[in-house]
């Protein structure tokens, strides 16, 4: 026998010997004499405790499933930073690379946040649970087929300047060029801030993870392009 088994046959003795003990030692119960009626009444008694032990434990499940189901969001609420993004795409003759990856740090604690690509081809990056204070972008990488171009130079801080962050809300840096240009003496890549319209599949994203995307806070920087890298390629 298995326990569940076991457990039944065990509450079959006990509910036994309980009417057969009330219904000859004690009448009181059912007001009668004994074997006329009283087990009748305690077996009715034992049915009516059964029955309020199991509606207290189903309750009881019920409260935990309702609570299991409301945490997550309270502690989205109580919990939940900002949401960083940011899309790049770069153009070299007859080659296109997707997306970009930006590092930020904040200025106080000095605690760094990593972009993460959407996908693997994908032009769109995205920070989450960014806590509140003032961030810079120390690092930027933009994949270029096998290459990568990097960049952590003090331009590029000053290009995207101090960004202040909010808790609970919702960040777009912006859409991004890197060209591939120059002559064979000075092949540079050219990083060009093109606008602030956030990309369709990153309002996907943020609707499917329940991210925030009312009031989002655009950037735009005072200057519009700057030398992300000197290359030979």
């Amino acid at each position: 026998f298995d326990n569940q088994a076991v457990t039944k046959i065990s509450q079959g003795f006990c509910l036994g010997f309980f009417c057969l003990f009330t219904s000859q030692i004690c009448p009181i119960f059912g007001g009668n004499p004994p074997g006329e009626g009283g087990g009748i009444v305690c077996f009715t008694i034992f049915v009516l405790l059964e029955t309020m032990v199991m509606m207290r434990r189903f309750l009881s499940i019920l409260v935990i499933l309702f609570f299991c189901m409301l945490s997550p969001n309270i502690v989205k609420g109580q919990s939940y930073g900002a949401v960083i993004s940011i899309s790049a795409t770069a153009y070299a003759p007859g080659m296109i690379g997707h997306g970009i990856t930006i590092h930020i740090a904040n200025i106080e604690s000095g605690e760094v946040f990593i972009s993460k690509s959407l996908h693997v081809i994908s032009n769109n990056s995205v920070i989450e649970n960014v806590p509140a204070g003032k961030y810079a972008v120390t690092f930027a990488e933009i994949p270029f087929g096998n290459i990568k171009w990097r960049n952590r130079s003090p331009e590029l801080k000053n290009f995207f300047g101090i960004i202040q962050v909010d808790s609970g809300e919702s960040y777009y840096l912006g859409t991004f060029e890197a060209t591939f240009e120059g002559s064979l003496k000075d092949r540079r890549v050219m990083f060009y801030y093109r606008d602030n319209i956030i990309p369709e599949k990153l309002i996907k994203y943020f609707n499917k993870h329940n991210l925030p995307t009312e009031d989002i806070k655009y950037f735009e920087p005072s200057e519009k392009s700057f030398v992300f890298a000197h290359t030979s390629l």
